[in-house]
């Protein structure tokens, strides 16, 4: 229904999924129209699937399952790199330079970095769209809110860590929380002009305030506790 087709773009940008298979009895035509779109629309690297299943009995065996591809990409996604795709690697291998290659390069708008002993429900991440750069602590699970307001209550240190000041978006209700910084500019605008400097200087930005992230939240996400009451309680 729609609440699992929310809840698989929220898990999507939490995540950093590449690679989204959705797999229900049955999928109206709506939802099918939905997953087409996506496809259609979103990065060229992302894919979505639809995917019903059933069950097959032979000559009174056990039930097994039977897998039905009702959606999927129809624009080669899985051959070579689109243009837009390279110009994407290109950056992100620019940027891994200049962080000692700790990245694994992707063809995608964004770039996911874990980081010492945090666990799944934080992700740090790069990403850039037509004209602007970011880079943010994102926060998902249940528990998300309670974890982005214990770092909140720490903001004068982590700005002071950081060199700037951040931005805060919360959700209470559930959703991804995140800390974050941006900038304006255009890596593809950059790179179609061949514009080196440029190009260079929006890499430069994005690997010093990943690694400034790093420096700022690696300890302070390893010993967040939440209160004894609250049913997700317990160090990281």
């Amino acid at each position: 229904d729609h609440i699992h087709l929310g809840r698989i773009l929220l898990y999507v940008a939490g995540l950093d999924a590449v690679t989204v298979v959705w797999i229900a009895k049955t999928f109206l035509d709506e939802h099918r129209a939905a997953l087409a779109w996506l496809n259609a629309k979103t990065d060229p690297s992302i894919r979505f699937y639809g995917v019903e299943i059933g069950l097959w009995t032979i000559n009174g065996s056990a039930p097994a399952p039977k897998f039905n591809v009702v959606v999927q990409p129809e624009d080669g996604r899985s051959g070579d790199l689109t243009d837009l795709e390279r110009l994407n690697l290109d950056y992100w291998s620019l940027v891994n330079g200049k962080l000692q290659k700790v990245l694994k390069p992707k063809p995608s708008r964004y770039q996911s970095l874990r980081f010492g002993a945090v666990q799944k429900d934080f992700i740090l991440r790069g990403s850039f769209n037509k004209n602007q750069l970011e880079v943010a602590l994102i926060i998902t699970g249940p528990s998300a809110y309670e974890y982005a307001r214990l770092l909140e209550a720490e903001i004068e240190g982590i700005e002071e860590s950081i060199g700037t000041e951040i931005a805060w978006k919360f959700r209470e209700l559930g959703g991804l929380n995140k800390v974050y910084v941006n900038r304006p500019g255009s890596v593809h605008d950059a790179s179609a002009a061949q514009d080196r400097r440029e190009l260079d200087s929006l890499a430069s930005w994005m690997a010093s305030q990943l690694e400034l992230f790093r420096k700022a939240f690696a300890d302070r996400v390893k010993n967040l506790q939440l209160p004894d009451n609250d049913p997700e309680g317990g160090r990281i």
